[in-house]
């Protein structure tokens, strides 16, 4: 990637891969890949329903996996007007299979995701793995942004003001389509500046509706 060049493919990677590592956290933490007997959660206790079977090349919607969570998280969110967290309890296999339909929906690369069984992998191996393998012409991975930020953490710093993750900072020229989103300037030594992103560069193209993002528990 040149100094002076930032596709807006490259772009995208980055915002979209933001969307899929804040949510595999949010349930409290990435388990085994055996089935689970936890309960509890805003949902309650009782049966915990069993995940979708893996079948290569089909992908359940993700909103039907949505929130079910090895490890529910209890009580009030303090970061949405205190109100129950969502999460219902399942099974390390819920999350790996909604992470697995979320990432083949909202993905830039998805086409060259291999879909692999997700019952030999823990959640947080999965992850790693739902990514490019592909490299860039000069040789380096093409998706350099793949990793998970916790929920919790998240939220209490870009609510406090504190800018954190790539050190990157977008300028809206325009919030409404045709949307035009420039770089207004990066954080010394952060993923973004070694990537080689600088102040001016562009956004010119999108095939996801990233401005309208909202954190997925």
């Amino acid at each position: 990637m040149g100094k002076q060049q930032f596709s807006g493919r490259s772009a995208l990677s980055l915002l979209a891969l933001s969307l899929v590592t804040l949510s595999l956290t949010a349930c409290g933490g990435s388990g085994s890949s055996g089935s689970s007997s936890v309960g509890g959660g805003s949902g309650g206790g009782g049966t915990i329903p069993t995940a979708p079977a893996w079948v290569a090349g089909q992908f359940p919607a993700e909103s039907t996996l949505k929130d079910f969570c090895q490890t529910p998280r209890t009580g009030t969110d303090p970061f949405n007007s205190n109100r129950p967290y969502p999460d219902r309890a399942g099974t390390a296999m819920h999350e790996k299979m909604w992470l697995r339909s979320w990432t083949n929906n909202t993905y830039l690369w998805y086409r060259e995701v291999a879909d692999r069984d997700p019952a030999a992998f823990s959640v947080a191996q999965y992850f790693n793995l739902l990514k490019t393998e592909q490299l860039t012409d000069s040789g380096t991975p093409k998706d350099n942004f793949h990793f998970t930020e916790n929920t919790a953490q998240y939220q209490q710093q870009t609510q406090s003001g504190v800018s954190a993750g790539y050190g990157i900072r977008w300028s809206f020229g325009r919030n409404t389509p045709p949307r035009q989103l420039t770089i207004a300037y990066t954080e010394p030594n952060s993923p973004a500046a070694n990537a080689g992103l600088l102040r001016g560069d562009k956004l010119y193209h999108s095939i996801l509706k990233f401005v309208q993002y909202r954190p997925i528990s």
